[in-house]
Parts: structure tokens; C-alpha cells; sequence
């Protein structure tokens, strides 16, 4: 929670006044973040540490190398290779986000032909090998998915989470009988992430075999955000989104994946916002869960976004850093937590 006057005024971007357990200290672009403890903040003997510096690293096996060299107590977003070592070595810790909200996802250009064409998007969607992507690119973490739910939320059905069962034949035909061949299209990621590299490589790849070429392009995150909130990349990105954990209206309306309004693939229905509205007004528990199972069966029909599957947040910490916590949307928090000396 925020202060109102601060947060509109002149220095809104570099200062914050708010209740949280730890307070804004100082922020060197590029390099660090440091907060000390809110010595007002409103749970009494909280927090236990008296400060927290976070590291700006844009390279993962660098801030690994920085956690084992003991220049750092804990490492966010490890490689799934790292992340594997070090958790069975005693010195170190492996956390994982316990029922995780965030999902891998490939959203498709719904703005660019042919994939304004609900029969393509679909199509595609039977193209991806989830169970491949989840063993060889994700380390078999997680869950593969076709639709974006964890399995706490209201709207997780299950028997629909194998709805694009990977089936290249299926897909080839879907194409032929939509008039589209020879297609070349384009797929950015996040150059610094190597699970989303891995899982282009491997759906590049099953493309080629019914002859769609898919050109890969790595790139930086600020120019990826105006290619996604502009619908200019030329075909799919690869991603993850998260809000699953929360009431599903909550990912309908906030979320850049699936939000009806300016959503990052384009996508727009006013048969889609009806529904949405629909479920955000209604009261009773039993017609909600109708309107889920519709609006799930929604997103299937239109192939809205290509769920992958859990996007499990994990970290690695040292032994002496106790009680880490966490959050309904994926974010670890140190409210509680302390160092064993």
C-alpha cells in the first residue's frame, strides 16, 4: 500500500512511502537496489533482517558464480541446471514455490495472418510437445498444461489440461484445409532465458516437420515489452504470465496474456468481454463455476494463448537463511525471514 500524495508527485518514480517491511534506501541503475529495515512497520519484531541488497545481474551462471564465490546469500531465477546441483549440496538450499500461479505460455500474433484466423491459431496449438519441452527443457519440474490454472483455482479443470494433445498429422491438416502453406514466421524470447531458448529450439524444430519455418530471435527485455504491448513481432513470443492462484476474473482483467483489453496477442471478441463481465458480476459460487468451465472452453476454441506448462519460481539460498515466504502471485517475500548465524 502505497502513499497517495507521494505516489503523484514529482518524485513518484524514485520514492516510495508505504507499509511494507522494508524501506527504500538507495537504487544505482544497473547495478543494486539496497533496503533497510522499516523500523514502523505495523507486525511487531518484524523484520528480522536489518537490510536486504539485490543484486541487477543479466546473466544467470554469473549470479551463481557470485552465490558459490560467497558474495551472495541467495540466487533468484537459477538455471535448472544449477538450481539441480545445488540443492542437494549441503551448503545451499533449494525453494520452490509451493502450488505456483506462473505458467510457461507461447502466445500467437491474433493481429497478423493467417493467425487472425482462429483455425491456424488452433492449428498450432496442436504443434507444441508439451511433455518434450517439460523433461528436456524445464528439468520435469512442474506440470505440462493447456489451459493456464494451478490445480487450487476454481476454474482448474483437469481433464481439459490435455485438450491440444501434441499431434503434428492434426495440425498439417488443420493448415491444409485453411488454405496455408509455406509459412514463415517469427518467435522472440528473452536472450538471458535459457528455458525459453530451449523450448523455441525444440518446437522450431516440429515445425519443420509439417514445413513451417520459424526464425528464433533472442532478444533484451525492454525491447521484447514494445514488440508484445504493439503486436509487432511476427508471429508468436514465448513467456510466462502468472495471476492463476488468485479469483480467475483477476487474470481475465489483469493479466497481459489474457485481459480483454489490450492484451499482448491482440486478441479482441466482444463475445470474449461479455463473458468475462458476465462472470465478473456474478454471485453465486455454483453459476461461477459454469461460467469458468465456459470461458475455459472459450479460450480452447479461440486459442487465445498456447499454455506450456508450470513456470515453477524457484531460488537457491544459502543454509543460514531461514524461513523464506511467499506470495499467492509468484514473488518469495523476507518478512520473516532471518540469518542463522
Amino acid at each position: 500500500m502505497l502513499d497517495k500524495e507521494t505516489m503523484e508527485g514529482p518524485d513518484a518514480k524514485v520514492k516510495a512511502v508505504g507499509t511494507g517491511p522494508f524501506v527504500f534506501q538507495e537504487w544505482v541503475q544497473g547495478d543494486h537496489l539496497s533496503y533497510a529495515k522499516n523500523k514502523n512497520y505495523w507486525v511487531s519484531g518484524r523484520p528480522y533482517l536489518d537490510s536486504i541488497k539485490v543484486s541487477i545481474l543479466a546473466d544467470q551462471q554469473a549470479m551463481v558464480a557470485q552465490l558459490e564465490a560467497g558474495a551472495l546469500d541467495l540466487a533468484m531465477t537459477p538455471t535448472l541446471k544449477d538450481f539441480g546441483r545445488l540443492k542437494n549440496d549441503p551448503k545451499y538450499q533449494g525453494v520452490l514455490m509451493p502450488n505456483d500461479p506462473d505458467f510457461h505460455m507461447i502466445q500467437p500474433n491474433s493481429t497478423l495472418k493467417p493467425l487472425d484466423d482462429k483455425r491456424v491459431r488452433q492449428a498450432f496449438a496442436y504443434t507444441i510437445d508439451r511433455q518434450r519441452m517439460l523433461d528436456n527443457a524445464l528439468g520435469g519440474i512442474g506440470e505440462p498444461k493447456s489451459l493456464p490454472w494451478s490445480a487450487g483455482s476454481p476454474a482448474y479443470e483437469p481433464a481439459k489440461n490435455n485438450a491440444w494433445a501434441f499431434n503434428l498429422d492434426k495440425a498439417k491438416s488443420m493448415l491444409d484445409q485453411a488454405g496455408v502453406s509455406n509459412l514463415e514466421l517469427e518467435m522472440v524470447f528473452n536472450s538471458q532465458s535459457i528455458e525459453a531458448s530451449a523450448m523455441s529450439q525444440i518446437w522450431q524444430a516440429d515445425l519443420a516437420k509439417i514445413g513451417v519455418k520459424l526464425n528464433l530471435a533472442g532478444l533484451q527485455s525492454a525491447q521484447l515489452l514494445d514488440m508484445w504491448h504493439n503486436q509487432t513481432y511476427k508471429g508468436f513470443y514465448i513467456a510466462s504470465d502468472a495471476w492463476t492462484n488468485m479469483q480467475p476474473i483477476t487474470y481475465f482483467t489483469s493479466s497481459s496474456v489474457a485481459r480483454t483489453n489490450g492484451n499482448n496477442g491482440g486478441y479482441k471478441s466482444d463475445t470474449y468481454t461479455e463473458m468475462v463481465n458476465s462472470l465478473a458480476l456474478e454471485a453465486d459460487e455454483a453459476k461461477r463455476k459454469q461460467k469458468l468451465s465456459a470461458l475455459n472452453d472459450f479460450m480452447l476454441e479461440e486459442a487465445i494463448v498456447y499454455p506450456i506448462a508450470t513456470n515453477v519460481q524457484k531460488l537457491i539460498a544459502v543454509k543460514a537463511l531461514q524461513d523464506i515466504g511467499h506470495r499467492r502471485i509468484p514473488l518469495f517475500k523476507f518478512t520473516d525471514a532471518w540469518m542463522d548465524a
